[in-house]
C-alpha cells in the first residue's frame, strides 16, 4: 500500500538542501515542512498534522523524531520502516 512520510526540518539546520535530496531520493510519497525552534517536538507535529489532515484522511500515524542515542534510534526507525503496516498492527 501507499506509504506517506512527513518530515519537519528545523530552520536552524544547515545543509537543508542535502537533507531534501536524501528525502527525495529515498521516498516516493512525502511532505517536507520547515519550522522554527518551538521548544518541543509536539508543536511542529501538531502543525503538520493539522495541515495534512485538511486534505488527507489517515488511518495510522507513526511519529518518529531524532534522538541523541543514535543506535537505539536507528534500530527503532529501521524496524518501523522495514515492516509493513499489517505486521506493525499485529505487534
Amino acid at each position: 500500500g501507499e506509504f506517506n512520510v512527513a518530515f519537519c526540518i528545523n530552520t536552524n539546520i544547515k545543509n537543508d538542501k542535502k537533507i531534501k535530496k536524501i528525502i527525495k531520493d529515498n521516498f516516493d510519497f512525502y511532505s517536507i515542512y520547515f519550522c522554527n525552534e518551538l521548544g518541543t517536538d509536539i508543536t511542529p507535529t501538531l502543525l503538520m498534522y493539522d495541515d495534512i489532515s485538511k486534505t488527507h484522511k489517515m488511518k495510522h500515524i507513526l511519529k518518529i523524531h531524532t534522538k541523541s542515542i543514535s543506535n537505539a534510534y536507528n534500530d527503532l526507525t529501521n524496524y518501523l520502516l522495514k515492516n509493513n503496516l499489517v505486521h506493525l498492527k499485529k505487534v
